[in-house]
């Protein structure tokens, strides 16, 4: 929708929301969902605060909203509602926090938050049945049927688009919302055609026995968004067991160079390879085996494959 209270990452600028605001809202052409809502600010005292929100003239809408160091998102029907909350405390009063929140489709709704105790993602898949058109755009405030729940803190940066988005994507920008005006991913496992497009992973799919560094998404852990992090990665549970991963969106057919880091943990020798695998997880090209050390080390690899990939199974052997 490109419409919000959106300031660069070089401007000192906020907008300040007291408890008497009533909040930024205006009338919009009627949008639905996938949506995404990016912000960027601080609360300043308890009770539920708005952070934004979508709506019709009545009670159905798309919110986001901060309660007790909390984030939750709710998407609201005729008789019921989802909400996806952080739960706990991510933030405090008057400290700043990033928060993502997406509203995929009536029965996917979820919230992504980073603050002073960490980072935090919830799923809800409650039905709501079919949402009618929100043309009500608020920031800062529920609008619905009337207002309520002002922000009483700052704003730095609150935007809603009309767009879904990966999981992958989402941390990408509670990491640095700011991006959304100079996109800067850069993964840490990348396919691409330089200087065209990029393909990370997006989702898990087969990870048993699989750990994440920190969180519990391992892909999370393998989408660095600028330099490598190798304090941010996933480890197998043994010398054999593969981890399949979806990718951020499918990868054609093609001649393609990738990009992986690893290392192998065990005194003795390892390899790793990576294999790229249709929607029926059947093969459609592999790199060959990398010899691993027991340090971090970049791999180069070229993998030819002959048709889409939108998985791809990371195979380790002794």
């Amino acid at each position: 929708m490109g419409s919000g209270v959106s300031l660069g990452v070089h401007e000192a600028r906020e907008v300040v929301f007291t408890a008497a605001t009533t909040g930024l809202t205006k009338t919009i052409p009627a949008v639905n969902y996938p949506l995404t809502f990016v912000f960027r600010g601080s609360t300043a005292g308890s009770g539920p605060r708005c952070l934004g929100s979508l709506a019709t003239t009545g009670d159905k809408l798309a919110r986001v909203y901060g309660l007790d160091g909390a984030c939750s998102a709710q998407h609201i029907g005729a008789t019921t509602f989802a909400n996806a909350t952080t739960g706990g405390a991510q933030w405090t009063y008057g400290s700043d926090f990033n928060c993502v929140a997406v509203f995929q489709s009536q029965t996917d709704v979820r919230i992504y938050v980073a603050g002073v105790a960490g980072s935090a993602q919830a799923q809800s898949t409650t039905d709501v049945g079919t949402l009618s058109a929100l043309p009500k755009l608020a920031f800062g405030v529920y609008d619905g049927s009337v207002k309520t729940f002002e922000q009483n803190g700052t704003t730095q940066l609150a935007q809603w688009f009309n767009v879904g988005m990966t999981g992958a994507q989402a941390w990408s920008l509670v990491r640095n919302p700011w991006q959304i005006f100079v996109p800067q991913d850069v993964p840490i496992f990348s396919i691409f055609t330089p200087g065209v497009v990029a393909y990370y992973p997006g989702s898990d799919i087969s990870v048993a026995g699989w750990t994440p560094s920190t969180g519990t998404d391992l892909f999370a852990c393998i989408d660095e968004p600028s330099t490598y992090n190798d304090a941010d990665y996933i480890t197998s549970p043994d010398r054999t067991t593969s981890a399949v991963e979806g990718w951020s969106s499918p990868v054609p057919a093609g001649t393609w160079s990738l990009a992986i880091r690893a290392e192998y943990l065990d005194s003795a020798s390892g390899q790793i390879r990576l294999v790229m695998l249709d929607s029926g997880s059947s093969s459609v090209g592999s790199s060959a085996w990398q010899t691993l050390t027991g340090a971090f080390v970049t791999y180069t690899l070229a993998i030819t494959t002959t048709g889409v990939s939108d998985r791809f199974r990371l195979e380790i052997q002794p």
